[in-house]
Parts: C-alpha cells; sequence; structure tokens
C-alpha cells in the first residue's frame, strides 16, 4: 500500500507540474505534438523507447496470412527458435533464453504461462495479424519484469472503414485445417473486430526416411491429435479526438488435446477440458498539450484437466490422474507520457501483477491447495533527441514476494540506449539493460519439485547494431548487423533435490540480415549463437549458426512465387547426444484478387527427417492451401 501511495504522489506532482508550463513553451511544444492514439498497443514504434533494436515481422504483405497459429509466425525470425515437444508444446528460445524467460504481448497486453510458466504458442490462432514486433537484446523498464529474454508482441490489424467480413481456410496433411471468420468495421469515432476459429489436427505426417523407433510407428505422429474453439473481440472507440479506449476479450477451448512424447518412452497423456480466457481494456487520456494518460488492466484464466493412461487407446487412467489446475493472472498498469521540452521525453509509471492457482489430484493434491506471488514495478525512462544523436535511459525499482514470504524482494533495472544517426552512414545504436525473471508457480511451489526460497534469474545484457539502407545501382537494399553480449546469473534449473539456483552462464553472438531489390526480391539472414559453459550449463537444442535465404519473384497475371530454404547447425541435447543439422525448403506461391485471396505451398519439399528436440521429430513433406474471401457489406 506504501508503493501505492507514493507513485499516487509522484503523479500528482507529474501532473502539477506539466499544467503549470508558460504558454511559450506551450506553443513550441504544441506545433509539434502528434495526437495519434494508438488503442491498446503498447510496444513502442521506435528503438529508442525499446532500448533494444525492434525486428519487424510486416503481415501487409500480399500472402502472409498462411500461419495457423502464432508459433508458425515467429518460426522464420532471425534470432528466434522455435521448437515442440513435450507437455509445454511449442518452445520458443530467443538468442538461447528459454520460453518461460520470453515476455509475450498480444496488442501490448501479457499473455500468462499460467503454472508452468509457459506460452505455448500453438494453442494461440494467429488471428488478423498487422506485425509483430521483437526485441530480443536489451529491454527497457516500461516493458516490466520477467524480460530477461526478450519482448515478442503480437500486434493485430485495425479495422477498414467499411464492414468487412473475412472467411477463410488453411488446410495441410492429414486432415490438419483452420476455418475461421472475421468481421470488423471503423466508425468515426469508434471501432470492432470479431473473430472466430476452429482448428483440427489428427497428427502430422513424419518423414518417409523416418526410422520408426520401439514406441513410433512412423507413419502419422502419434498422439498429436486435438482440436481447438476460439473467439475474441476487440472494440475501440474515441472521445472529443484525442481520448481512447480499448477492450479486448477472447476465450479458447480444446475438449481433447493429446500431449506428443518422446519416441524413445511409452506414454499416453491428455489434457481435458483444456480452457483460456482473458479481458483486457486500455485508456488513453491527453490530460494537457503535452501530457498523457495510458491506463490499463488485464486479467487471465487457464483451466484444464491433466491425465496420463496405461493404453494407447486412453481407456485405463492412472489412479493418481486426473489432475485439475486452475490459474489466474491480474495485472494494472498506469503511464504518463510527458513531453517535457521540444526534445525531451519522459515517461513514469506503476505496474502491479499477481499469479495464483490451485490444483487438486488423487496424488500429492488431494485436497484443493492454493497459492500465489505477486510482482510491483516502479519505473521511469527518459529520451533526449538531438540533431543526430538520440540518448534514452530508465530505471525502474522491482519488487516481488511469494506467499510464505514475509518481506519483499527488491533490485534495481537500469537501461540506456545511444542512437547515432550520421548521413550516409545508416544508423548505429548501442544499448545496455539488466533485466529480470521471476521463478513461476511451479518452480517455487511444486510439492515435488519447488523451492520457495528460489531467487529471480538475472541478465546484463548488452548489444550494438549498425543498420545501413544503400543504393546500387538498380539494386536498392538494407543491411542490419548486431553484436551482442549477455552476462546471466542465478539461473533455475532442476536438480535431484528439486529447483534451484545453480548455473551462471555467459552468452554472445552475432546476427545480419540483407534484404535486397534486384530484379526481383532477395533476403539472408544468419545467426551465430554461443555459450561460455560453467557450471555444467550449456547451450541445448538451439542452434549456435542458423542461416535462412527467401527469394520472392512477381510474375505475370499478378501471381507471386516465393521460396524459403532454412538451415540449422548441430544442436546438443540433455544427455549429452548431439542432433545431426538439416535443411528445409518451402515454396508458395499467392495470387491475390479485389475480394479473394489465394495461397498454395508445399513445406519440406525434400521430405528432410529431422528432429527438432531429442525425441520429437518434425513433419516430413506437406501441402498447404489457404483461401480467404472478404465481402464488404457496405460502401
Amino acid at each position: 500500500m506504501k508503493f501505492i501511495i507514493l507513485i499516487a504522489l509522484i503523479m500528482i506532482y507529474v501532473c502539477i507540474q506539466a499544467l503549470e508550463r508558460d504558454d511559450a513553451d506551450s506553443l513550441s511544444l504544441e506545433k509539434k505534438r502528434i495526437y495519434k492514439l494508438e488503442g491498446i498497443k503498447v510496444v513502442a514504434d521506435r528503438p529508442e523507447s525499446s532500448i533494444g533494436k525492434v525486428l519487424r515481422k510486416d503481415y501487409t504483405i500480399q500472402g502472409m496470412n498462411r500461419d495457423m497459429n502464432l508459433g508458425e509466425s515467429v518460426s522464420d525470425m532471425n534470432g528466434l527458435n522455435l521448437t515442440t515437444g513435450g507437455k509445454s508444446g511449442s518452445n520458443l528460445s530467443i538468442r538461447g533464453f528459454n520460453e518461460k524467460q520470453v515476455k509475450i504481448l498480444v496488442d501490448g497486453q501479457p499473455v500468462g504461462g499460467g503454472y508452468f510458466g509457459s506460452v505455448d504458442l500453438n494453442t494461440i490462432p494467429a488471428s488478423d495479424l498487422r506485425e509483430i514486433q521483437v526485441i530480443k537484446g536489451p529491454v527497457s523498464a516500461l516493458y516490466g519484469s520477467d524480460t530477461m529474454g526478450g519482448v515478442v508482441n503480437f500486434i493485430t490489424a485495425d479495422p477498414q472503414s467499411r464492414f468487412a467480413l473475412r472467411a477463410g481456410i488453411t488446410a495441410k496433411r492429414n486432415n490438419s485445417n483452420k476455418i475461421y471468420l472475421t468481421a470488423s468495421k471503423s466508425f468515426p469515432d469508434w471501432d470492432f473486430r470479431i473473430y472466430l476459429s476452429r482448428f483440427h489436427t489428427d497428427g502430422f505426417m513424419l518423414s518417409s526416411k523416418f526410422e520408426p523407433a520401439a514406441f513410433e510407428t512412423g507413419d502419422v505422429r502419434n498422439q498429436n491429435a486435438s482440436e481447438q474453439y476460439n473467439i475474441q473481440c476487440k472494440l475501440n472507440w474515441t472521445l472529443f479526438d484525442f481520448h481512447s479506449f480499448s477492450i479486448q476479450t477472447g476465450f479458447t477451448t480444446m475438449p481433447e488435446k493429446e500431449v506428443t512424447a518422446s519416441i524413445y518412452e511409452r506414454n499416453y497423456r491428455k489434457f481435458l477440458d483444456w480452457q483460456r480466457w482473458y479481458l483486457s481494456g486500455i485508456t488513453n487520456l491527453q490530460l494537457h498539450y503535452n501530457l498523457e494518460s495510458r491506463v490499463g488492466v488485464h486479467y487471465e484464466q487457464y483451466d484444464d484437466t491433466y491425465a496420463e493412461y496405461s493404453d494407447p487407446g486412453y481407456q485405463n487412467m492412472y489412479l493418481q490422474w486426473p489432475s485439475k489446475l486452475n490459474s489466474w493472472i491480474f495485472g494494472i498498469f498506469h503511464i504518463f507520457d510527458w513531453q517535457t521540452t521540444d526534445f525531451w521525453n519522459n515517461k513514469l509509471g506503476y505496474r502491479y501483477e499477481k499469479q495464483a492457482y490451485n490444483r487438486k489430484d488423487n496424488g500429492n493434491y488431494e485436497d484443493w491447495t492454493s497459492n500465489n506471488l505477486q510482482q510491483q514495478n516502479i519505473f521511469w525512462q527518459g529520451e533526449i533527441s538531438l540533431e543526430k544523436v538520440i540518448i534514452s535511459t530508465g530505471c525502474a525499482l522491482s519488487l516481488f514476494r511469494q506467499k510464505h514470504r514475509e518481506n519483499w524482494i527488491y533490485h534495481v533495472e537500469p537501461s540506456l540506449g545511444f542512437y547515432y544517426s550520421p548521413s550516409n552512414y545508416g544508423k548505429f545504436s548501442l544499448a545496455y539493460s539488466h533485466n529480470t525473471k521471476y521463478p513461476t508457480l511451479h518452480e517455487l511451489f511444486s510439492h515435488d519439485k519447488g523451492n520457495e526460497n528460489l531467487k529471480e534469474e538475472k541478465a546484463h545484457k548488452l548489444e550494438f547494431s549498425w543498420d545501413l539502407p544503400f543504393i546500387l545501382g538498380i539494386a536498392a537494399g538494407s543491411l542490419s548487423n548486431t553484436l551482442y553480449y549477455n552476462m546471466i546469473r542465478d539461473l533455475i534449473d532442476l536438480t535431484q533435490a528439486g529447483y534451484d539456483n545453480v548455473a551462471e552462464v555467459d552468452s554472445y553472438g552475432y546476427e545480419a540480415d540483407i534484404n535486397l531489390h534486384w530484379g526481383w526480391d532477395h533476403g539472408l539472414s544468419y545467426s551465430y549463437l554461443e555459450f561460455s559453459k560453467k557450471e555444467n550449463y550449456s547451450l541445448l537444442v538451439v542452434p549456435r549458426h542458423t542461416l535462412r535465404l527467401e527469394e520472392s519473384w512477381k510474375l505475370p497475371f499478378d501471381l507471386r512465387f516465393t521460396y524459403k530454404a532454412e538451415w540449422k547447425d548441430i544442436r546438443e541435447t540433455e544427455i549429452g547426444t548431439i542432433l545431426p543439422s538439416y535443411w528445409l525448403h518451402d515454396i508458395y506461391l499467392n495470387k491475390h484478387w479485389e475480394n479473394v485471396n489465394v495461397t498454395v505451398g508445399l513445406e519440406n519439399l525434400l521430405d528432410e527427417n529431422y528432429q527438432e528436440e531429442r525425441g520429437y521429430p518434425g513433419e516430413g513433406f506437406n501441402f498447404l492451401v489457404n483461401l480467404e474471401v472478404t465481402v464488404f457489406l457496405t460502401d
């Protein structure tokens, strides 16, 4: 309560100071102030506000709407590695940081990982995406805690002025398909979007080169069937031209979801009645010509029943199961954006989040058991803009407490960015931040493995980048280079006694992206990642070298042909074995009419046999068909 009172007093002081500025300064700033309200989007448009470099993926490009879920959407982005395996489903890593250490946002609002702290991107449909923004390196205080591994923000498209009804279907082999319907319209003062989808799969086909293991048929990937239903709604409206309000809500349910087992083990597992629902809202108020207030609130809940069986027909459940689990997250934030002078901008704010769960089974949790943890952040971010130089700096005081601790744990998270844009030489940036990741509910409170004395994981992150647009005769393009170094401490790992802070490690690497238009569009990206081994901690599952190539031609009759190739280096597993390197090749052909968009593709064209994680082979040769029809009902 003392922290909340302190923040309230600081914010009142900020308002008074802003409102008392003299009229001469007001005129100067008012001429430059742009009253563009961004709805529910929170991630900054400029890397200066984000501290670290921002990687973007544009979904306004023709034929980009072929993804089944958010996992497929990020699978080809440089510096990101997505695998599938185990209870967690999709496992996203950024520069070696695992899925628990990465903060996921949708339209700026956080997506929680529930009890286990892992967001399964394969369970979240890709609904009308406009852009994906990724911060892989240093992260500013604006995003709160739990950003040690970076931030991924999925931004949805804004409705058009005409009432649009969009229906589509995406289909792959073995009855894997997604059917979706979107209704949206923008009015002068408000807009809305409603999204419905149904996803189904009987499992995916393995490569014909796959050699069946003891517990695997080698045809369809066993224990991978699921069916999912989803609804999402978004409403934005403006008031007096300067203020905006946004509300989002959604519900996802899977009556049954089989949990894939390793090909080296005999496990039969299911999630029953898996559900996720959320409600969030943001309001933007223009309090003065140079002062904006942004307040947000979000609530998210996961419910599921987990069971294990002794037979492949899922008829004989073990006595310990089923396990019923529901977890929820509630959070609020308040940010003041204060343009102090023509060249100096400040952001001051506060975040609060509470996570809790209830669990019951026939083993260690015979009675309903509950626990919770709380997080708070007080932060400031300032930016000074000069002619060719921008300096951005900030700091956060972060606090953490779980149910059985008497005192709050606190630490400071500083950040600093320097950006230089000389003429004809592109843009240079140097950024640093200290970011953290708090323990998950499972790591703290699990009956068999939990440790309530765990400390937060933390990392000092340093990044240098150089972005250079260029024109060479008839060729035009851009070159991006990034070097980074991370000092990671107090990593949480599972020992024989349970979870503990056992490891420290330094990671470093290099990333390059080249985009060129010369006859047609060329794209090449490369990433290198290395961990210095300390305390028996090593780089697992993530390749040291990754190379991606994309070629896109515009053909006659307004056809667009795309070729994509990806090579991943060898990967190390937890038992010391090596997964071999592999190439994947995909081709797509897209045709767009006024109201119809058609994409056909062949994926893993050479039917490569590979394992994403040890015991979890990837999809073999596959086809893809996407048909989308948009009907405008009014002018």
